[in-house]
């Protein structure tokens, strides 16, 4: 978005859509569609906004702290993925959130973009034209919107649950054929279904807010969906049909095809009297005479003949921003008609080509929001919708250059990676009972010859899995293989016999608890977990501090272990650290009790690494006084016994919560031998 524009009605940074509005409250989960892809874009800068991290990756000395706060708050969310077509399904990644393919069957692509964001109190549906990209988010022109959810407002509900069902429908496409649901599959599942039931929870609870003057409807294409022209038909509200259609596309069909899309609009339009079909592209050069317009000359041989009340007109799409000193490049899509009373206006991912209106033999899957505008009772949404188009003046055919070359279309790009053979189903990256971690390979029929995956971590390459190491092992089509390297692989490179290039076959894991938790906050020392407990700053923050504190010490004379014992050693003083360990588990108490906004929120409470399970490990590894180590054990089970869970709209339950405490206390009871844990009375 050009920066003189940043204030003008109608213009806003889609980054700021995910970013978390006030009183949404905690972070839920998130998933999204995408054709084209970016993992580290969409890592630090969407993912960084709707977790709201304070820390930036890029600021010097706060990479590690970012990398902390983003893994702490990645653990707590019910699901963060992304479904991605299988050309663009790459890139490394922090494994705290899933990368799905998305094959299509007989050619076809994944090319809607949707973005589901759900806060405790908010769902968030964002549909528009622009990829998980930079380009799509900072460069290009694109078009999207964005509707809200919340206890006290729900708009047009149907349209949220029939864009649920749809990513339901689309996340069917991830797994091969023959392949067994993978865990990602399963988060993807269960976030849209509990997404589902919250929605429908607040609908109940309030009544829809509907401007009587504007009626929204999400508009798909995909396999036993219909053309996009045919369901825009069925949305018109006139018995007369629409008099003008207005077209806003960067891409189209090759010009040396007939032109099915100007057809498919033209038999909508009006039979009898005035007919106008105006088409806005972006022109590759203009001079004093000609214009180089990106568009073929095809659309205009589509006019009904024999009819003098018909017209096509083509504009030329500003795209010069002229402040920054560029040319940003036209990737909105949009798709009107109007009479002297209706507009119907549609935006979102379809380009004006035969796949993306789903109207040849290759259909992508697509989604758009369609708008349909009375302008008698809404004439100021009237008005802002077809300011889209501008006012600048239709150009005479004969001053326009046509598109004559088979430049690749965007639903055709040739610029990502290989196509991931359906053969390779999966990898599922899992912990076994002694803590070792595996690579749980699923295969769907026969690879290509000479297939091999490679890893980039460590440098140099490593070889993780070729074809006769496979067929040695009786070419299984589910096998797992340990995984002993320190760092863990979010995706592998796969390439085979003349294969001229490679796929990327991504990694994600079978739940939250398989990776242990950064460096800094593995195995840390009981007095280190009552420090951080005890205080209500946030974790990178106290991580931070207790940096900058070990590099000198008390005399400020040089650096000091972070967990070396003071000079004088007070840990064994029975006193003095159950004043600290009370304080500590008052805080616990209190954050356990707060509103969870998912299992997985509740969980880390719990059993993250400054959790009540890290701290009855610390206690155990640290206290050797068996007296006082059955001391604290109890003081903590009968602390968590008295929790007080707290709700809020759509947080967890007090009785889910309840239940979970009281099976925690349990586990306690059951494997650590303690004198007087019979003395908690558990939950009440």
């Amino acid at each position: 978005m050009p920066k003189k524009e940043k204030n003008k009605p109608g213009y806003a940074r889609l980054l700021e859509a995910w970013e978390p509005p006030d009183n949404a409250g905690d972070p839920v989960g998130c998933i999204a569609t995408t054709f084209t892809f970016d993992s580290i874009f969409f890592e630090e800068e969407c993912l960084g906004r709707f977790l709201d991290l304070h820390f930036s990756p890029e600021e010097a000395g706060e990479s590690r702290l970012y990398i902390i706060e983003r893994e702490e708050k990645l653990r707590q969310l019910a699901c963060a993925a992304v479904l991605v077509d299988q050309k663009h399904c790459r890139g490394q990644r922090s494994l705290g959130w899933d990368l799905m393919i998305a094959r299509l069957p007989h050619r076809g692509i994944l090319h809607a973009k949707i973005s589901l964001l759900r806060w405790s109190r908010r769902i968030r549906l964002v549909i528009g034209s622009a990829n998980l990209t930079p380009e799509g988010f900072r460069k290009n022109l694109e078009i999207f919107s964005v509707l809200d959810y919340t206890p006290d407002e729900v708009v047009d509900p149907e349209c949220l649950f029939r864009t649920l069902e749809f990513l339901e429908t689309a996340g069917g496409n991830a797994p091969a054929p023959g392949v067994a649901e993978q865990p990602a599959l399963t988060r993807w599942k269960r976030f849209i279904s509990e997404t589902r039931k919250q929605a429908a929870k607040w609908r109940s609870k309030t009544a829809s807010a509907v401007n009587p003057g504007v009626k929204i409807f999400p508009v798909f294409t995909g396999k036993s969906r219909g053309s996009l022209i045919r369901q825009m038909a069925d949305l018109w509200p006139a018995s007369v049909p629409p008099q003008q259609a207005r077209i806003i596309s960067p891409f189209f069909d090759s010009p040396d095809v007939p032109n099915k899309p100007a057809r498919e609009v033209w038999k909508m339009l009006r039979k009898r009297g005035d007919a106008e079909l105006h088409l806005h592209a972006c022109a590759e050069e203009k001079t004093d005479s000609m214009v180089s317009l990106l568009v073929p000359e095809s659309i205009l041989k589509t006019e009904p003949k024999g009819r003098a009340d018909v017209s096509t007109r083509f504009y030329m799409m500003e795209t010069e921003d002229k402040e920054a000193k560029a040319i940003r490049s036209l990737h909105a899509k949009v798709l009107s008609f109007t009479d002297d009373r209706w507009l119907l206006f549609l935006l979102g991912s379809s380009n004006f080509t035969s796949a993306g209106l789903g109207i040849g033999p290759r259909v992508n899957l697509e989604a758009n929001l369609a708008y349909l505008v009375d302008s008698r009772k809404a004439k100021k949404s009237h008005k802002r919708l077809l300011e889209v188009f501008g006012s600048g003046e239709p150009l005479d055919p004969k001053d326009i250059q046509w598109l004559t070359d088979q430049t690749p279309m965007d639903d055709q790009d040739e610029t990502g990676g290989l196509p991931l053979p359906e053969a390779f189903g999966c990898v599922t990256l899992e912990k076994e009972d002694h803590n070792a971690l595996t690579l749980h390979f699923q295969f769907a029929g026969k690879p290509p010859a000479g297939w091999k995956l490679e890893y980039s971590k460590p440098d140099p390459w490593v070889q993780v899995m070729s074809e006769s190491e496979w067929i040695s092992k009786g070419k299984p089509h589910d096998f797992q293989m340990p995984w002993a390297h320190k760092s863990y692989p979010s995706g592998f490179e796969v390439s085979w016999e003349s294969s001229g290039g490679t796929a990327w076959l991504p990694v994600n894991i079978q739940a939250k608890n398989v990776l242990p938790p950064p460096e800094e906050l593995r195995n840390l020392s009981l007095d280190t977990l009552l420090e951080i407990i005890a205080t209500a700053n946030p974790l990178p923050k106290i991580i931070s501090h207790r940096k900058k504190r070990s590099s000198t010490d008390a005399n400020g004379t040089g650096p000091v272990k972070p967990d070396s014992k003071p000079r004088v050693d007070t840990s064994s003083f029975l006193l003095q650290r159950t004043r600290r360990f009370s304080r500590a588990l008052q805080q616990m108490k209190e954050r356990i009790g707060r509103p969870a906004a998912s299992l997985e929120a509740l969980d880390w409470r719990l059993n993250g690494p400054i959790g009540a399970k890290a701290l009855v490990e610390a206690i155990q590894r640290e206290v050797e006084n068996p007296e006082e180590r059955s001391f604290l054990l109890v003081e903590l089970c009968l602390d968590l016994s008295r929790v007080q869970p707290q709700e809020s709209e759509g947080s967890l339950s007090a009785k889910i919560i309840k239940d979970t405490v009281r099976e925690f206390i349990r586990e306690v009871a059951q494997n650590v031998d303690i004198r007087g844990l019979q003395a908690s009375q558990g939950l009440k």
